[in-house]
């Protein structure tokens, strides 16, 4: 026995093991084209002018909203973004959100987008129900409530 506790033995077996692979050249062309990739990834990109701060314009429409506007401005460099904050009626601001100037509303009902979908407009068609008990699912919560016949 050479006398090699276990970790004195992992150690030479892993320094051997690096050594040899330092010594082929597949190791070390993997290695530079690796770091070739890496290198232009890294690098490529910036210069092409991509990777730039986001930009986004919204819209307060009254006092109590404008300084919420205000303090996302001030974080929005935290976020790799820059946020310009427009004052404007609840008319300029739909018309603004509309037409694309502004990318959202702050009012004091809350943020608005224009990627969001106005709510369903509820259904005036009367459904049938399910008899109570059973598991059919044919109307709704809310006529279930009341149950209709």
């Amino acid at each position: 026995m050479s006398g090699l506790r276990g970790r004195q033995a992992v150690a030479l077996v892993a320094r051997r093991e690096v050594t040899q692979r330092l010594r082929e050249k597949s190791f070390l062309i993997s290695m530079g084209v690796t770091t070739a990739i890496i290198v232009l990834v890294a690098v490529i990109p910036p210069l092409l002018g991509a990777g730039g701060p986001s930009k986004f314009t919204i819209a307060v429409t009254d006092a109590s909203s404008a300084p919420v506007g205000a303090a996302a401005r001030r974080s929005a460099k935290g976020f790799d973004a820059e946020l310009t904050v427009r004052r404007l009626s609840p008319g300029e601001a739909r018309k603004a959100l509309d037409s694309g100037d502004v990318d959202a509303v702050l009012s004091a009902g809350g943020l608005r987008a224009k990627e969001e979908t106005p709510p369903r407009a509820r259904s005036t068609r009367r459904t049938r129900c399910a008899p109570p008990g059973s598991r059919a699912r044919s109307c709704s919560a809310r006529s279930r409530r009341r149950r209709c016949a």
